[in-house]
């Protein structure tokens, strides 16, 4: 075992704080073209997030350009543009968002993509200044994949990260299962969300658990309709009170802040069983909601909170047949790929929320995730795909 790989070959975090940039080398800027696009200069709420014209990318060895058509909006953007992050892991001026859909403009040779390709991808989180808010993005080839080809372009950037955080988070649980999860219980926190609305649906549709969802009672028609075969209005019920000990084979955990105790100390989980905790931080600020008192930290893996996390996970997985899993979402093309395999299969599709933002309202798409509300994903439309596919058309134009 390697001290700095994990088993799959990715590079183990923290280490992908000091390295992501290295493998996955930033585009530089171009020396006359420029590109419309939303960045922030400094930390602070969404006043800080201003439109403006920036240099276009100039793709490196390995990298296709892309010209983005939807930008998927979640928590962590916001959350690391509210707070104060080192330099090292997320340089200024920093352009927000991480998933993106779009058509290929320009690739390199020998490449899987060509011209004219409707794609999405997981940007890396950190280590660039570049983001998905902008019209064109250089991103390795290995983090890209092939859009679904049932779902409209705009409405896939809301696939990538919230789709890998759920693969990702389920990996280990159906690996120690043996792959025999069918007919297991999973209880799934914030089902409504864009993490627990992808959870709903692969562990219903893929898996064949039986889910279990927590949400608002506004919600509980659109979380049964995705596959739960119980809701729990969370405003008016305790989880732990309606479903009792031993419940439950996994639970798949956004709020771990607010629910992880409460559920150990109900004696949820059955024997085996597994909590998976998606690394996640509170959005009230102040000593009181446990937010880092220090105000310097990466918002959706508090330091102290990773250590907690990561050594009660290798406890569990040395001392217990009850295992507790932290997951901090990785890019993965090929996980990605599988997953658009999945949305065109039918057994899954994207959580696009009933709200719409251009790029120019950037702002008000940061303003409602803060909200901690939203049903489904947000996506920012940057361009019309008609749009993009003219300019795929003429490649040699578009990456001039």
């Amino acid at each position: 075992m390697s001290l700095l790989y994990e088993s799959t070959g990715n590079v183990r975090w923290p280490f992908r704080l000091f390295f992501s940039h290295r493998l996955f080398p930033s585009a530089t800027d171009h020396p006359t073209e420029t590109m419309a696009a939303c960045a922030y200069d400094e930390h602070g709420d969404s006043s800080k997030l201003t439109a403006r014209r920036i240099a276009r990318p100039v793709p490196v060895a390995g990298q296709v350009l892309i010209r983005v058509v939807g930008a998927g909006c979640n928590p962590v953007d916001v959350k690391l543009r509210e707070n104060p992050i080192p330099r090292f892991y997320l340089p200024l001026p920093k352009v927000p968002g991480t998933d993106i859909s779009g058509v290929v403009v320009r690739s390199p040779g020998g490449s899987a993509f060509s011209a004219g390709d409707r794609v999405v991808a997981m940007l890396p989180i950190e280590g660039s200044t570049w983001g998905a808010c902008e019209e064109y993005v250089a991103v390795d080839e290995s983090l890209v994949a092939r859009a679904p080809t049932n779902t409209p372009l705009l409405h896939a950037a809301a696939l990538p990260l919230v789709g890998l955080t759920v693969v990702q988070a389920m990996e280990p649980v159906v690996r120690a299962f043996g792959g025999q999860t069918e007919g297991k219980t999973v209880l799934v926190h914030a089902a409504s969300g864009g993490v627990g609305s992808i959870a709903v649906q692969y562990c219903a549709h893929v898996l064949g658990m039986r889910v279990v969802a927590t949400c608002s009672a506004a919600n509980a028609q659109f979380v049964r309709d995705l596959g739960a075969s119980q809701v729990i209005d969370y405003k008016k019920e305790k989880f732990e009170a309606v479903l009792g000990p031993e419940s439950c084979d996994v639970v798949i955990d956004v709020l771990a802040y607010l629910y992880e105790e409460r559920a150990w100390k109900a004696k949820l989980l059955k024997t085996p069983g597994h909590y998976v905790v998606i690394a996640s931080s509170p959005w009230e600020k102040g000593p009181e909601s446990g937010a880092d008192p220090l105000g310097f930290a990466i918002p959706e893996a508090r330091v102290d909170r990773l250590l907690v996390g990561y050594t009660r996970s290798f406890l569990s997985k040395t001392l217990y047949s009850q295992r507790r899993h932290f997951v901090f979402v990785r890019p993965d093309g090929k996980q990605l790929a599988e997953l658009v395999r999945l949305v065109d299969a039918g057994k899954v599709r994207p959580p696009v929320s009933e709200l719409s933002y251009t790029l120019e309202r950037t702002r008000d798409a940061h303003e409602q995730v803060a909200s901690g509300h939203t049903r489904g994903k947000i996506v920012i439309q940057v361009s019309s795909e008609e749009e993009a596919a003219r300019e795929a058309s003429a490649p040699v134009a578009a990456a001039s």
